[in-house]
């Protein structure tokens, strides 16, 4: 009887010899190179061991600090640049409402003074009736209100701010998911 030895191509040195097959992978190797093949699966398997435990860690260290999240990170980061574009829109909203208003108390003044001239004028010419007397107090009611509530105030638009505030925050099962960087893109202000 002979004996015969079948040869294969090793898949790693290329060499027609004697190999043996790897069932994970599906590939023949020589003795050397089969040897090799089993400590690179090693190292593989260290690899997914050191990964297995820094989740263990990470865990660890979430379970003891809950506040020192990166994803809590990013929501304070997302709070200061918020309230930072709030500040700026406030500072602009001031800066048009004082302007307003000093357009405003000019106009007061002015309607104001012509008003003035007719209480003097009805008193001094001493002709007037109910009907002078009821246009000069609607003016001057009108006037007030223009003082307290100068025309073309922004301060109604004020809350729409807060919907103009970017967070793509959505809680799902107990998760939450939010792409902040994609939303601040998004962010224009006034």
């Amino acid at each position: 009887m002979e004996n015969t030895t079948v040869k294969s191509l090793c898949s790693i040195c290329e060499k027609q010899t004697r190999t043996f097959s790897c069932k994970g992978c599906s590939k023949e190797f020589c003795r050397n190179d089969f040897t090799k093949h089993f400590d690179t699966l090693d190292k593989q398997l260290d690899q997914i061991t050191n990964e297995h435990n820094d989740i263990i860690q990470k865990i660890s260290i979430h379970k003891t600090n809950p506040d020192r999240s990166p994803l809590l990170d990013k929501i304070n980061e997302w709070e200061q640049n918020s309230i930072e574009k709030i500040r700026h829109i406030a500072r602009e909203y001031r800066n048009k409402l004082i302007k307003g208003a000093k357009r405003s108390i000019g106009q007061v003044e002015s309607e104001l003074q012509h008003v003035g001239k007719k209480i003097k004028q009805i008193r001094d010419e001493n002709d007037f009736n109910e009907i002078d007397l009821q246009q000069c107090q609607e003016k001057l009611k009108q006037l007030e209100q223009q003082l307290a509530n100068p025309p073309n105030t922004i301060i109604e638009k004020s809350m729409e701010l807060i919907n103009q505030i970017p967070s793509n925050l959505a809680f799902d099962k107990g998760f939450v998911r939010f792409n902040f960087k994609e939303k601040m893109n998004k962010f224009v202000d006034i």
